[in-house]
């Protein structure tokens, strides 16, 4: 099954946007054909393009995420330096949280600058975008409100862990940490039931592994249904420079 990240890139709005705004990054390379000051129609390609890259690289970050704890390896240096099974799952959960809701974000930036709402990027709440008029006629408010509702039940989670370095935890990793803190000191081979520890291990790292796929896929479907209606919007302002520029 082809991965979200490769379905986003394969989007026909993202061929377009990519497409249109490679004469800009050609520029941005090449510093002798570097103008010092940019077109109206060079800013607005390059920005919508800033932002649907970040988006995919967000989706790209959520499946390595899982790919790493999907093959969990703590090796000699990373016992060396104080990284454990359990510190391993919290880094990378909690990390799996930050970036799904930051897609939120990146959501509503996108749709302003699509729309060219002219917002400053720090003032891109939700409430200003989606109550925008033009926003509204072309029903993207419901989607973004689709995208909000898949991301919210990590917000506090992802609060927690970006303001004030909480990882998100349970009662089984808790346990782990203690299983964790015996298998350093070196006593786990006198445990009879460490095999079952492991399994049980196992079993949690799957479902893990299960919640965060399924995250990924509520805010996926949003996504792409976000991505088909900006293309349009972005088609009309292609057709406006076009004619600005006859």
């Amino acid at each position: 099954m082809e991965k979200h990240s490769e379905q986003i890139r394969s989007h026909p709005f993202v061929d377009e946007v990519i497409a249109d705004s490679g004469p800009v990054l050609r520029q941005l390379l090449s510093p002798k054909q570097r103008p010092t000051r940019r077109s109206e129609p060079e800013r607005y390609f390059w920005s919508v393009r800033f932002y649907i890259h970040n988006l995919c690289d967000s989706f790209t970050r959520l499946e390595h995420i899982r790919t790493y704890l999907a093959h969990i390896r703590i090796s000699k240096q990373y016992r060396q330096d104080g990284i454990t099974r359990t510190s391993y799952i919290e880094y990378h959960s909690s990390n799996h949280a930050v970036i799904l809701v930051g897609i939120f974000d990146i959501a509503l930036i996108l749709t302003s600058n699509v729309f060219r709402l002219g917002i400053a990027e720090k003032q891109c709440r939700s409430d200003l975008i989606m109550q925008n008029a033009w926003v509204h006629e072309r029903g993207i408010d419901r989607i973004l409100r689709q995208l909000d509702s898949a991301v919210s039940p990590l917000r506090e989670p992802r609060n927690l862990f970006a303001h004030r370095g909480i990882p998100r935890m349970d009662e089984f990793l808790t346990a782990l940490g203690e299983y964790d803190a015996l298998e350093e000191k070196g006593l786990l081979k006198k445990m009879p039931n460490r095999s079952k520890v492991e399994l049980v291990y196992k079993e949690k790292i799957s479902g893990i592994l299960d919640e965060l796929s399924k995250r990924e896929e509520s805010a996926f479907n949003p996504t792409m249904e976000l991505l088909t209606g900006l293309h349009p919007v972005y088609n009309s302002w292609k057709k406006f420079f076009a004619t600005q520029e006859k």
